[in-house]
């Protein structure tokens, strides 16, 4: 499997907290439906930058298939083709447990 690949497949793999939508405008202090999506990109990604533990962010089983080690290498070798990641954008709600959003790095984008 191709970096890039790997990177995707291991974001794809984390979970979201279920996000209730309501056709009203939301309450004042109230976080937006994708609040939970977005929170859960700023884990995946501090773990990319190594800012996070693996652990705490993946399952056991993606970790099974990929190991923490495995994960920091890819993430460095990201780094060093793209740049540094600089955020995360485009948060796409895929169900209640999961979602899409874009990994920017200086010079690349990768959807996750």
């Amino acid at each position: 499997m191709k970096p890039l690949s790997r990177l995707v497949a291991a974001a794809m793999l984390f979970a979201v907290v279920p996000a209730a939508t309501h056709a009203q405008a939301p309450a004042p202090g109230a976080q937006p439906a994708d609040a939970p999506l977005a929170a859960r990109a700023a884990e995946v990604i501090a773990v990319l930058r190594g800012e996070g533990a693996a652990e705490a962010v993946f399952s056991p089983a993606f970790l099974k298939a990929v190991p923490p080690a495995q994960l920091e290498a890819l993430a460095a070798s990201l780094a060093a083709q793209h740049g540094a990641i600089t955020g995360a954008d485009a948060l796409v709600p895929t169900s209640a447990l999961s979602g899409r959003f874009t990994i920017r790095f200086e010079r690349a984008l990768a959807t996750a």
